[in-house]
């Protein structure tokens, strides 16, 4: 059934010397990447043939990889692993071992080299006087510095890049007093850049994979991107890590981290009836000082980033902590938690009433999760279902649906929920590798809400966001607003990287061999016209400007992207009328010529284009440094300025079934009033309620 295929369809951005044993271990990741190429040219959409040129680019890409900035393999390294790059030809050959084998042992040995080098820049400060350049190669020539003292000099400026970066990021130094300022906090960004870096090595040579095993998914990954973007070898944890990224439910201790300015780790919140929340002993900011298991064995924090602990403490395994914290007055207290399954913040929906002259429901959907357990039904299309009805108790005339920054999920929550707006029919055509294009159809008749409908998105809405809004543009049933999507109109299945498994047979993904899983494409979809969105995204009715226009974002613009095509398949479906959108662009165009926030959007356009052509290219210059630092500045600070301005059209208010929940839980009440606060700054929203309005007066026979 083409159903429960879809079902599975998402998104989707200890070491020692080599010996007898590890060879006999590499045999094991050369049985993987043996794996992989069957898998890819049995299951993929559009399977990549490895020929010379491809092979050179996979490993290439490889190299590119495990040293993105040209800090770790020399020229001769570069010049060996070159004899190898025919390596994935001939299958039968196996040359990708020797390939691993040779990468396995270099890296090993000029990562701890690297390590000794950092240590050379731990106490004398770096020069500013110098005019000198730290140059990124994103065309990825990999050459490699020629010698030792190259080497050095390149990680040298490579430091001074990573500390301009960091006060980018932090913004602490003042840009009326940059340089000098600068140079105050000169030795401490330093030990912080310093430690920053060493930490990443560690963490390869100390994978918790294991580095051999890093390495080789590494290389799986490099040849699975070359058949497309979106396909992607999974090590299980990370499988584990995107299906609960795509989930309603998770099992967790409650709490969620951030590392502060000063590198210590914190907890950010409290997930409000989770463990953490219950235990009466924990509060945000609350710094973290050690994790301990319950076998007793430590994990060391010291050199982990948030988001690797956060992979560590989701880990199935893991289901008790003791937790030793430093509160803010000193006391330092250790607390046991355990784990619950929780909601996951992050894909909560709420609804909300934007309240002035009209009453118009507010729904943010921040991803299309599923329930991977029972099934689609209770999924993402379920919960919006739920909170339209009370929306529609409180009468709403009209209806946002924010989908925003939503990269997509679960295609078969986005046929469901295309359902609730549109009566029976057609949604797209579905096409999987060497078959016959499919109808794509709402089996339900009848719907939950037919009223006034805008969907806003922008360039991040990606896969099942811009399917559900292709099928609402089509069937005339909603006006699309904001910028045009991603561009992603392929899906994708999770399966294991094994040659036994059929996706036309097989419902449960399991891993048989432990060879890990690959999220692989295996179909693309089509509008109800045969068109597709794949590369150009869905083009709103409506355009407005985006601070995300001028960045390079978007499927057209990924390497190895499939083709957008057109398939020739009739297709009947009933349409409702059209909608006003000549008239609703008009007004709202004259609008946006008088928003401040819009004006402002538009007058960065020059110092964007400015601050991102130059990226490839830093200068560690103090002239050049005391540039940039005023024009990191000035855009932050406009950037800041855009979400400031209160609407005086309407006043956001919680539906009426939430407000006596909110009311006897601070936690919540605390939460929802500072989303309240984000929906009424938002200009993106106000626009949309201008248009929503503007819609439903023309639909009543009344001249704008």
């Amino acid at each position: 059934m083409i159903y429960s295929r879809l079902f599975l369809l998402n998104l989707i951005f200890a070491l020692s010397v080599f010996s007898s044993v590890y060879a006999q271990s590499t045999d094991n990741y050369c049985q993987q990447v043996s794996t992989l190429l069957i898998v890819l040219e049995k299951n993929h959409y559009q399977p990549t043939t490895i020929t010379n040129e491809i092979s050179h680019k996979i490993c290439h890409k490889y190299i590119d990889a495990l040293d993105p900035y040209d800090l770790i393999f020399t020229s001769e390294d570069i010049n060996e692993f070159t004899n190898f790059y025919d390596c994935l030809v001939n299958k039968e050959d196996l040359n990708y071992c020797s390939f691993l084998r040779a990468v396995f042992r270099i890296y090993m040995i000029r990562l701890k080299q690297a390590d000794s080098v950092i240590n050379l820049f731990a106490q004398k400060p770096l020069n500013y006087n110098i005019k000198e350049d730290f140059y990124i190669d994103f065309q990825d020539t990999l050459v490699g510095p020629l010698n030792n003292d190259i080497l050095k000099d390149r990680w040298r400026r490579y430091i001074k890049y990573q500390m301009l970066d960091y006060i980018d990021v932090q913004n602490e130094v003042d840009s009326k007093n940059s340089f000098a300022n600068f140079l105050e906090k000169e030795p401490e960004f330093r030990q912080k850049v310093i430690l920053k870096e060493k930490c990443k090595i560690q963490r390869i040579l100390g994978h918790p994979a294991g580095f051999e095993n890093y390495l080789t998914s590494v290389f799986l990954n490099a040849i699975t991107t070359t058949n497309d973007p979106h396909t992607m070898f999974f090590l299980p944890e990370e499988k584990d890590d995107f299906e609960i990224s795509l989930s309603k439910k998770a099992h967790s201790f409650g709490f969620v981290l951030i590392e502060d300015e000063k590198g210590e780790i914190r907890i950010e919140s409290l997930i409000p009836g989770g463990p953490a929340w219950k235990s009466n002993m924990l509060n945000e900011g609350d710094v973290l000082i050690e994790i301990k298991r319950s076998d007793n064995t430590i994990i060391d924090i010291s050199c982990v980033d948030v988001y690797d602990l956060h992979t560590i403490l989701q880990a199935k395994e893991l289901q008790t902590i003791e937790l030793t914290i430093k509160k803010n007055d000193g006391q330092v207290k250790t607390i046991t938690l355990y784990k619950e399954e929780l909601l996951i913040e992050r894909n909560k929906i709420s609804s909300f009433i934007l309240n002035g002259e009209i009453n118009i429901g507010y729904i943010n959907l921040p991803g299309f999760y599923t329930d991977w357990e029972q099934g689609y039904a209770l999924g993402c299309a379920n919960d919006v279902a739920k909170e339209i009805l009370k929306l529609k108790k409180e009468e709403i005339d009209g209806l946002i649906l924010d989908l925003r920054n939503n990269g997509g999920g679960a295609v078969a929550e986005a046929m469901d929920l295309a359902g609730i707006f549109i009566d029976s029919g057609p949604l797209g055509v579905y096409r999987e590798q060497e078959v016959k294009p499919r109808l794509i159809k709402d089996i339900n008749r009848g719907t939950i809400y037919d009223g006034p409908l805008v969907i806003l998105v922008n360039r991040l809405s990606a896969s099942a966001s811009e399917f559900l809004a292709a099928v609402l543009q089509d069937y005339n049933r909603a006006v699309i607003v904001g910028s045009p999507t991603y561009g992603k109109a392929t899906g994708q299945v999770i399966i294991p990287n094994d040659t036994t498994f059929n996706i036309d047979y097989n419902n449960q993904v399991e891993n048989i061999n432990n060879q890990g899983y690959i999220k692989i494409t295996n179909s693309k979809f089509y509008r109800v016209n045969g068109t597709s969105f794949q590369k150009t995204g869905v083009i709103p009715d409506v355009l407005l400007p985006d601070i995300l226009d001028y960045y390079n974002v978007g499927e057209s613009v990924t390497s190895y992207a499939l083709n957008n095509d057109s398939i020739i398949k009739e297709v009947y479906y009933s349409p409702s009328s059209l909608l006003p959108i000549s008239k609703l662009k008009q007004l709202s165009v004259l609008r946006i010529a008088l928003d401040s926030n819009f004006k402002m959007i538009k007058s960065l356009e020059n110092s964007f284009n400015h601050f991102i052509s130059n990226s490839g290219k830093r200068s560690l210059y103090k002239d050049s440094l005391i540039n940039r630092l005023g024009m990191s500045m000035i855009l932050f600070q406009a950037i800041e300025g855009l979400y400031t301005n209160n609407s005086d059209r309407f006043i956001v208010r919680s539906n009426n079934f939430d407000k006596d929940l909110i009311e006897i839980d601070q936690n919540k009440k605390m939460i929802y009033e500072k989303v309240i606060e984000d929906i009424s700054n938002d200009m993106y929203i106000i626009e949309s309620f201008e248009i929503i309005n503007d819609l439903i007066t023309i639909k009543q026979g009344n001249e704008l």
